[in-house]
């Protein structure tokens, strides 16, 4: 990755830290500033901003482009990690078809792994 982007493998790795850093220095302060806006518009929005970072960090070949892409996908993960599933509690009944879903959706896979039978359809 280092040598395809013409960089040193430190600042290939920065790449890393910047994400990360945004998740857990970002995602909290923009999570406060855009707990006044309506959730659902605000969890799309982010979503969005989460795909357009990630598919300009896919299609750039310039480090600076893709050091802001980075930084633009690890703070609405930062933000969306936390709040989907609040929303989601408010949003569909734990006993619905929809609610099981969405509780497997948030499981790691290695967790949905250790849990036989999370078929929501029954």
């Amino acid at each position: 990755m280092a040598a395809s982007l013409r960089v040193t493998e430190g600042q290939a790795g920065g790449l890393i830290t910047a994400y990360a850093l945004a998740i857990v220095i970002g995602g909290p302060i923009l999570t406060l500033w855009l707990a006044r806006f309506e959730k659902r518009a605000v969890l799309i929005g982010l979503m969005a901003l989460f795909i357009a970072g990630n598919l300009i960090a896919a299609l750039t070949s310039n480090y600076s482009v893709l050091l802001v892409s980075r930084v633009i996908a690890g703070l609405t993960q930062g933000h969306f990690s936390g709040s989907a599933p609040l929303w989601r509690s408010s949003s569909f009944p734990t006993n619905s078809p929809a609610g099981r879903w969405a509780d497997v959706c948030r499981l790691d896979p290695g967790e949905r792994a250790r849990c036989p039978g999370w078929n929501v359809d029954r």
